[in-house]
């Protein structure tokens, strides 16, 4: 399973963005704990760097290569457990 959280900067901007890390934050907690993935669809260019800087450390960060890579070979990520 996968979850994407798209519009994130939207979120972050009406609640706040301590109030908007905590959300993906507990997102991201739930997702995990039943072995699925969260993909979320930043702009850097909306966040204030050390705003960026808090959201990079709060979660893994995979470039749109990397993306798309992974999802054309899925054996090369086992821990997903996509076949």
């Amino acid at each position: 399973c996968v979850v994407l959280l798209d519009g994130v900067e939207s979120i972050m901007n009406n609640i706040g963005f301590d109030k908007g890390l905590l959300f993906v934050e507990h997102v991201n907690e739930y997702v995990m704990s039943r072995r699925a993935i969260v993909l979320l669809a930043v702009d850097p260019e909306c966040f204030k760097p050390s705003e960026f800087a808090r959201l990079e450390r709060s979660l893994e960060t995979i470039d749109e290569g990397e993306l798309r890579e992974g999802l054309e070979n899925p054996a090369q990520y086992p821990r997903t457990g996509i076949q």
